[in-house]
C-alpha cells in the first residue's frame, strides 16, 4: 500500500530585512485568535499594537534558527497550493522563543513579536484554507458566515496578494450595483461594496476614511459613478446611524447613491 502524499507547507517564515525566506511551516498553533468588531474600525486604527506568541508546528528552516535568537522584522506568509504566498501577516521585533522535537522527529518552534495591526482573526484560516486553490469565483460566499463573524473575510480580502489587481480602476464605468441582501452588519457593507467594486473576494477597504480615499478612484473604479444600492432596507433596519456615515462618505466624494 502507498502511503500518502505528504501535505505541502501552508505558511513561510520570511525575513523582510534581508528579503530571504526563513522556512516553511506546516501549521499554526495560537496565531488565529483575533476577535475584533468592525465597529472598532469605524474611524482609523488606534495606535495599539498587540502583542502575540504562537507556535509554528512542522517547521523546516532553510537555516539553522537558535532559540533565544531575535528575528526582527519577519512576515509569516500564507502559501497557496503551488507554494506561491497569497498574503502575509508581519511581525515586529520578533523572537524565536524556542524550539523543540515531536515525537515523530519534525521541528517545532514558539515564536513571539507584535502585530503592526489587529491579532489574525479567529476565523481567518479556514478563510485562507479556501482560497488556497484560487479566489472565490462567486460573490456573496461572505454571508455564509453569521453577522459579527465577516470581519475575517475581510481580513483575507484586505491581504490577498496585496490586492494589486485591485488597483487598477476600470475606466469609463459610470455605475455600480451593490447587493444589499445581507447587510445587516457594519463588517457585511464592506464585503458587499468590496465585491460590487472589485468582483468575487474584492476588497474597498473597511472603515470610513479608507473608504473615502478609495472613492477618490485607483481602487477598482474611477470617479464620478454612481452606486445602486439593491434591497438596501436590509441596511437602514440594521446599521442605524453608520449607514447615515457612510451615505454621507458618498456624498461627500461626489458619489450618487441610488437606494432601491
Amino acid at each position: 500500500m502507498s502511503s500518502p502524499e505528504p501535505r505541502a507547507p501552508r505558511y513561510r517564515l520570511f525575513d523582510d530585512v534581508d528579503e530571504v525566506r526563513l522556512g516553511v511551516v506546516d501549521d499554526l498553533r495560537g496565531f488565529f485568535v483575533g476577535n475584533t468588531g468592525a465597529e472598532s474600525w469605524f474611524d482609523d486604527a488606534d495606535d495599539e499594537v498587540p502583542y502575540a506568541r504562537f507556535d509554528m508546528l512542522g517547521l523546516v528552516p532553510d537555516r539553522p534558527l537558535q532559540a533565544g535568537s531575535d528575528l526582527g522584522e519577519v512576515s509569516v506568509e500564507v502559501l497557496a497550493d503551488d507554494g506561491e504566498p497569497i498574503g502575509f501577516y508581519q511581525l515586529l521585533s520578533a523572537e524565536l522563543e524556542r524550539t523543540w522535537q515531536s515525537a515523530d522527529g519534525t521541528l517545532n518552534a514558539t515564536l513571539a513579536g507584535w502585530f503592526p495591526g489587529l491579532v489574525p482573526d479567529v476565523d481567518a484560516e479556514k478563510i485562507w484554507d479556501a482560497w488556497r486553490s484560487g479566489p472565490p469565483a462567486s460573490p456573496n460566499l461572505w454571508a455564509e458566515l453569521p453577522p459579527g463573524r465577516r470581519e475575517a473575510w475581510l481580513e483575507v480580502v484586505s491581504k490577498y496578494r496585496q490586492n494589486d489587481r485591485l488597483r487598477r480602476a476600470e475606466p469609463g464605468r459610470s455605475e455600480v450595483v451593490l447587493d444589499g441582501r445581507h447587510v445587516t452588519d457594519l463588517a457585511s457593507f464592506y464585503c458587499a461594496v468590496g465585491e460590487a467594486v472589485n468582483g468575487p473576494g474584492g476588497y474597498f477597504r473597511s472603515n470610513p476614511m479608507a473608504l473615502e480615499d478609495c472613492l477618490s478612484g485607483g481602487w477598482g473604479v474611477e470617479g464620478p459613478f454612481t452606486l445602486v444600492w439593491t434591497d438596501s432596507d436590509v441596511a437602514r433596519a440594521h446599521l442605524g446611524d453608520h449607514l447615515d456615515v457612510l451615505l454621507g462618505v458618498f456624498h461627500v466624494s461626489g458619489t450618487d447613491v441610488i437606494l432601491r
